[in-house]
């Protein structure tokens, strides 16, 4: 059995799978599979993981490369999430410091692989100077399957026109609290990266996890997942906001730090008197050092405020846990889309009120 490698450079931040660097991956892993022989892989970036997916799909032996100081964790993670047998995995740990690691990885996967696949591959990078090495050094490098690098995408940022906004929004929407959606990077909360990949898969021309899709996916299931992405990690929380839709479009922002969007014009309304029988209450801002001066019961509520971080124009309410909207009267329950059109599909998909926020 010989060991091979596809290699694939930094890719956009939101794929689908009629990209064609995927296409042709899907194409490279099929040959590796015809051949018998085994993939060497890492984890960690959306191109690594779509090869482990296809080789979990396939049954292809798995030689995972990860730092010597995460074996058992990326272990645990590729079996739990990719659903490889453990038999099927063979781990290989590469001493580096963490700066140093992506290149040191890559260097190690390519010396040690006989095989090389180069699909989309940056010119002048690292990649492509492995590849050429391994070339030289008599290394079998197939180029069947190269396509031309495409520069990613650098944000997928979404505007927001206020000229468009429903003008009857707040009214429609006024004593209510939204907790609003956005477009995720990664998988939901509910689902694996076997799961989310295999949606990019299967796409044709849009990323597969839009905050509209998010949105439907939180209706399905009638449960909002709490996040420690933006809390202490002790008072994982659902956020609502009491702004007004209309206001809300200033918080609609575009963060660089975290490559995502504050959040998009998609959401869930509930009346804040239903909100207060459900034990969400209002954030409480303050400098941080207000947060030891807070009761234990108060804490989980607690957003500290600095020139960096100005959140009360969010007028945040939180519950405290996973939200079940099983909790709220379907009658009491308003759906957000941003257009017309999205706003009439979704009404046909679920039992509960849709409005939209353009006109």
């Amino acid at each position: 059995m010989g060991r091979a490698v596809i290699l694939n450079s930094r890719q956009s931040l939101r794929p689908h799978g009629g990209e064609e660097w995927i296409r042709r991956t899907v194409e490279a892993v099929a040959l590796v599979k015809q051949q018998g022989n085994s993939l060497s892989v890492s984890e960690g970036t959306k191109p690594w993981e779509i090869v482990l997916t296809l080789a979990s799909d396939s049954n292809i032996p798995i030689n995972l490369y990860c730092h010597e100081s995460d074996k058992s964790l990326s272990s645990d993670k590729i079996i739990v999430q990719f659903g490889i047998d453990n038999e099927n995995l063979s781990l290989h740990p590469v001493k580096s410091d963490y700066k140093s690691f992506p290149n040191n990885r890559d260097r190690a996967i390519v010396n040690d692989a006989g095989i090389i696949i180069p699909v989309s591959i940056r010119p002048g990078g690292n990649l492509e100077e492995l590849i050429d090495n391994a070339r030289e050094s008599g290394k079998n490098v197939i180029e069947d399957f190269r396509v031309t690098y495409k520069i990613p995408k650098s944000n997928a940022k979404t505007k927001i026109d206020k000229s468009r906004i429903n003008p009857e929004i707040d009214t429609l929407l006024k004593d209510h609290i939204i907790h609003w959606t956005k477009t995720p990077n990664g998988p939901w909360p509910d689902e694996t990266l076997y799961d989310y990949y295999h949606a990019i898969l299967k796409s044709q021309q849009q990323y597969p996890r839009t905050a509209f899709e998010t949105l439907k996916n939180i209706l399905r299931n009638k449960i909002i997942f709490t996040s420690v992405k933006h809390y202490r990690a002790a008072y994982p929380a659902v956020a609502f906001s009491e702004t007004s839709p209309s206001e809300a479009a200033d918080l609609m922002k575009w963060r660089a730090r975290f490559r995502e969007m504050t959040f998009e014009p998609y959401g869930i309304a509930i009346p804040i008197d239903v909100a207060e029988n459900l034990k969400i209450s209002r954030a409480i801002y303050g400098e941080p050092e207000v947060y030891e001066l807070l009761s234990p019961k108060n804490r989980p509520f607690f957003q500290p405020v600095s020139a960096k971080s100005w959140w009360l124009p969010e007028k945040e309410w939180r519950h405290i846990g996973n939200f079940n909207l099983d909790e709220v009267d379907n009658d009491r329950i308003v759906a957000i889309a941003m257009t017309p059109e999205e706003s009439t599909k979704l009404a046909s998909e679920v039992g509960i009120r849709v409005v939209s926020y353009y006109e």
